[in-house]
């Protein structure tokens, strides 16, 4: 006969955490995303950057290809007289149709927009860029430009800002639901409406004051100037007359760079 012995009581073998280690996991999690979340917000932010840069060496080739359709002239910035703007004249270059304020399809090109910006609800984009006024306007800046300026005349191309990113709200005329910058950069703005002067001793001196007022006012106020909406407002690309693009912080920025050739 076959002898048994008292059974033994088997504890059931369970795979779930305790408390405590849940809690560790989730502070391990929380430590890794603390680490990891400024990481991937810098990387989609250089991502940006890069998109923006893209952007104005599009929009360089595309005024190199109007210039060379148009005697080598720059498209002018805005021809009140008839109904346009340098954005419409060298849409043509990068698949856009409309060449006046009130033809073709109002469609405009993603190239005319800065990935950073954040438009304000209820409002409509078209352009975050903006053109140096001595060389998208008659060297007068009167307030309807009609006299294309030659790229000839610009001679330090490598120094000259072309276009850059422009600080953004409602241009004139624009309707009150439009967040553009405007056509040109200028006024209020000093050094975009001086002439070069090599024997000047302030040629290298950064931007400051007006000429970096450096915000987006959302409105008609304080328009035509400069913004550097990158890295926490600190830099901004910005297309040079010989078609290189830079990304520059506001000291980079100097009067050589905006002073236009007479």
């Amino acid at each position: 006969m076959k002898r048994t012995g008292p059974r033994r009581l088997l504890r059931p073998i369970t795979n779930a955490f305790t408390l405590i280690e849940l809690l560790v996991v989730i502070a391990i999690i929380g430590i890794l995303a603390a680490l990891l979340l400024p990481v991937l917000g810098q990387a989609r932010e250089r991502g940006r950057i890069a998109t923006c840069a893209s952007n104005l060496r599009q929009i360089g080739i595309a005024v190199d290809m109007y210039a060379e359709d148009n005697t080598d002239t720059y498209p002018v910035g805005y021809l009140q007289k008839l109904g346009t703007d340098w954005v419409l004249l060298v849409g043509q270059y990068v698949g856009r149709n409309q060449t006046t304020y009130g033809t073709g399809i109002a469609n405009p090109s993603k190239v005319f927009l800065c990935p950073s910006v954040k438009i304000p609800s209820g409002r409509t984009s078209r352009l975050h860029y903006s053109g140096h006024i001595a060389l998208f306007g008659p060297q007068t800046f009167s307030a309807s430009y009609i006299s294309p300026v030659k790229r000839s005349r610009v001679v330090r191309a490598s120094q000259v800002i072309l276009v850059a990113e422009g600080n953004l709200g409602q241009p004139v005329g624009a309707a009150a639901t439009e967040y553009d910058a405007d056509a040109t950069f200028g006024p209020p703005m000093l050094f975009p409406m001086q002439q070069y002067d090599g024997s000047k001793t302030d040629n290298d001196t950064p931007v400051s004051g007006i000429d970096a007022i450096n915000y987006d006012p959302g409105n008609g106020n304080a328009l035509q100037q400069l913004r550097w909406r990158h890295n926490n407002n600190t830099g901004g690309n910005f297309l040079f007359c010989d078609g290189h693009v830079e990304f520059l912080g506001i000291n980079q920025v100097t009067a050589r760079n905006l002073r236009y050739d007479p």
